[in-house]
């Protein structure tokens, strides 16, 4: 079925109120999305998980984002986009909340099971808001529009582990050695009180999605084969080319901010949950030099070229370098 797609907003209206909508659900995309980076190596230390265990935290997140994306479009397609994200939001915050009793119990398939809602809730999200930022104004800035919002995103990457390392691990445990029940225990509780707030951020957002007045996206329905509208996509070879590097960019920054922690996790670094802020924030410089150079002074192109040059010789230099344990003070 093919939908074309207009905004209510256009250039007669301010999209300054709904470019602070699609950011803040943006800020929120990121708060959950790289706070995997530092609740994963805790909740490996809290419940002694080997590495493998540990992933099993990340993959339901994005197993969830995986299987949720067709249901999350259908859902948009009936609902609307600001309801949507509305939705995403509730789902999300809801979610946080089963964290107070898979830490009570310290059982990890309530984790994991919170994980998946969470998935669930930032692909609606994301569905939602993704293609009501470039719709909301011109379309010859809206890449411009995705740059400013990306760069929340990140933001919210470099900030969130931190504050969940001053809130929650500070003074908890020293990250060496064998944790007795009752540092296991006092590790659980200081989960409760950041959920809790997380939650209520989140309801939050769900409200102001829901009730502030803001232009919405509309779908103007026209005949057409789902099927036959795939099988034309798929004539476009640039068009595979970018979704396949579109998912293996991903791949990478998931790997890279997702499991940093727990990689500094087991060569002894006490501040593992941090480690997801400094990946985070050279992201944000390669966001920044992209803005300041493309395509000004640099195509498009020769940015791809020159980033996928530098990836391949960064992973070469991590696979080829130092694996010692850190020094323990």
């Amino acid at each position: 079925m093919e939908a074309t797609v207009e905004c209510e907003a256009n250039s007669k209206h301010s999209i300054w109120l709904p470019m602070i909508l699609a950011g803040s659900m943006f800020f929120i995309l990121g708060c959950i999305t790289w706070l995997n980076g530092a609740i994963t190596p805790f909740l490996q230390q809290m419940l002694v998980l080997s590495p493998l265990q540990a992933s099993f935290i990340i993959s339901s997140f994005y197993i969830a984002v995986t299987v949720a994306g067709i249901p999350s479009a259908m859902l948009i397609k009936r609902v609307g986009y600001k309801n949507g994200m509305a939705i995403g939001c509730a789902v999300m915050a809801a979610s946080a909340l089963m964290y107070i009793p898979a830490a009570k119990m310290q059982m990890i398939e309530i984790f994991l099971f919170a994980q998946l809602m969470i998935g669930v809730g930032q692909t609606i999200l994301q569905t939602a808001v993704n293609p009501y930022v470039v719709k909301i104004g011109p379309e010859k800035s809206a890449a411009v529009r995705v740059c400013i919002v990306g760069l929340l995103n990140k933001f919210a990457g470099v900030i969130v582990p931190i504050m969940f390392a001053a809130v929650v691990v500070t003074g908890v445990v020293d990250g060496s050695g064998q944790l007795s029940q009752q540092q296991k225990d006092i590790m659980a509780d200081s989960l409760v009180m950041p959920y809790v707030l997380i939650a209520g951020l989140i309801f939050l957002f769900a409200a102001f999605a829901k009730l502030v007045p803001l232009p919405d996206l509309v779908f103007e329905e026209s005949e057409g084969n789902g099927k036959g509208e795939v099988k034309e996509a798929l004539q476009h070879p640039h068009l595979v080319l970018g979704v396949v590097a579109i998912a293996l960019y991903v791949a990478v920054e998931v790997i890279s901010a997702d499991t940093i922690g727990s990689y500094a996790l087991q060569i002894g670094i006490a501040d593992y949950s941090v480690m997801t802020s400094y990946t985070m924030a050279c992201m944000l410089v390669g966001y920044a030099i992209g803005i300041a150079l493309i395509p000004r002074f640099m195509s498009q192109q020769s940015a791809l070229t020159m980033s996928g040059i530098a990836g391949i010789v960064t992973v070469f230099a991590v696979v080829m370098g130092s694996n010692l344990k850190y020094p323990q003070n």
